[in-house]
């Protein structure tokens, strides 16, 4: 009881023993704890007798209540430092916490679902790897780029594909048929099966004397005459002549080697079987 009295001397009144074990007597101001004592604001309200010199106001992270406000290690010079998680992706990146009075490496990002936006959402080590760019209309090549109407990505371009709508879709200069994008790709159907773009080897003459070049969805000349002969894009019939040694409809195979001779009649009077033209007998 003398140790208390000396240590609240005359304001007694105003000091109340809290913890018999720590020592620890609440007050409202200085005054209430004696000479040589300060009164230490709680965080949880209310104040808190301590000796001089034994509460400083900069936390550091020990595992010490440096303070005396009843927290440890709340705060620290080092709180919310960027730093390196050792994890991968989006989620190596942190900040500077304390655990257990020693400093950490907190991690700030989650994994997230992977996006096609060149970063490791999902923090496996790999970027965008759930996005195919070779094929994906959404993300042709890289991310965001989106194939317009008339397009589909194909080996990481957007490439033509609407060839009888008389615009040049994938603005590469060259419309319908007479862009490569669209060589075996339906063009005009003026009557089942449908006519398919192609390119063939003109060889006759015009007028002019150079090469009838052909048309583009049925309509004007496409590319021109030239002397001797010139390739001519198109969009053509379906082979049926298949007996003339020549690729009429222009897609890289003549007679009996493409399919639309299947079951016609072939240069030596049988059938197209299996693209062979048998021979006769």
């Amino acid at each position: 009881m003398r140790a208390l009295l000396f240590l609240c001397g005359f304001a007694l009144v105003g000091c109340q023993y809290l913890n018999p074990d720590a020592g620890r007597f609440s007050c409202d101001a200085g005054s209430d704890c004696g000479q040589g004592y300060e009164c230490r604001p709680q965080f949880e309200g209310g104040g808190r007798c301590f000796k001089l010199g034994e509460c400083v106001d900069d936390e550091t992270c020990d595992g010490v209540d440096q303070n005396c406000d009843g927290r440890i290690d709340e705060t620290f010079p080092e709180m919310g430092e960027a730093c390196m998680t050792g994890l991968l992706g989006r989620c190596s990146t942190g900040a500077r916490t304390c655990t257990v009075g020693a400093l950490s490496c907190g991690q700030t990002m989650m994994p997230t679902a992977e996006l096609c936006n060149m970063l490791d959402d999902d923090c496996d080590g790999m970027t965008d790897e759930t996005f195919d760019l070779t094929a994906d209309e959404q993300n042709c090549g890289q991310c965001a780029r989106v194939c317009g109407t008339g397009t589909t990505c194909l080996t990481s371009a957007c490439e033509e594909t609407t060839c009888n709508d008389g615009f040049d879709n994938d603005n590469d200069g060259v419309t319908d048929c007479l862009d490569t994008s669209c060589l075996g790709l339906e063009c005009v159907t003026p009557m089942p099966p449908p006519w398919k773009c192609g390119v063939i080897m003109r060889t006759d003459a015009g007028s002019d004397g150079g090469t009838d070049a052909g048309t583009t969805d049925g309509g004007a000349t496409d590319a021109g005459s030239s002397d001797g002969g010139s390739l001519t894009f198109g969009c053509f019939p379906p082979e049926s002549d298949c007996g003339n040694g020549l690729d009429d409809d222009g897609d890289g195979a003549a007679d009996c080697l493409d399919i639309d001779c299947d079951t016609r009649t072939c240069a030596s009077g049988t059938m197209c079987t299996n693209l062979t033209c048998p021979g006769p007998g």
